[in-house]
């Protein structure tokens, strides 16, 4: 039970061991680890790195709309959209929300499903950019549409309880 845990830096060297031995498939060193800072900031890492991004940029758009409506957004309209990625990315998604929303309660962390969304939402989807866009125009876009995209991501957070069975995924989260 860590307070933060997706905001508080790792020790560094226990991140780069890490790393590099995960990058060669040495996956047993994640048993030594001895810090949750270093397995949270090794998922940021992931999700920053993956290429392609869990979720479609052709949902860009949609998800823009739909996050605009904020407080008002069509839940099941949400849920609909997200559940047009293909399984493997889907599952993924689901299992990465179910994460963030048992992480949100634990009291200790101090970290709501707001935040950590803001933390991982942007590495799930990215824009699409088209040939010869003018480079400014596309960032401007970025920075406007980013909020609205972190707003879909916290409803699906927040609501995967009722929409996902996340009790599929029980035994990975014994600390809730």
């Amino acid at each position: 039970k860590l307070e933060g845990i997706f905001r508080k830096s790792p020790p560094s060297d226990e991140q780069h061991l890490l790393s590099e031995a995960l990058s060669v498939g040495n996956y047993d060193t994640i048993n030594y680890v001895t810090s949750g800072y270093t397995l949270a900031s090794i998922i940021k890492v992931f999700l920053r790195h993956l290429t392609p991004r869990l979720v479609s940029p052709s949902l860009w758009d949609d998800i823009v709309v739909l996050g605009k409506q904020e407080n008002n957004m069509d839940v099941e309209k949400a849920w609909e959209l997200i559940r047009t990625l293909p399984e493997p990315n889907f599952s993924t998604l689901m299992y990465l929300l179910t994460f963030v929303y048992n992480l949100s309660l634990v009291e200790s962390n101090h970290m709501s499903v707001n935040s950590f969304i803001i933390v991982i939402g942007p590495n799930l989807i990215d824009k699409e950019v088209p040939e010869g866009a003018d480079e400014l125009a596309v960032q401007r876009a970025l920075m406007n549409e980013t909020c609205f995209i972190l707003n879909y991501f916290t409803v699906l957070a927040a609501t995967v309880k009722e929409h996902f069975d996340i009790s599929v995924f029980k035994e990975d989260f014994p600390f809730v």
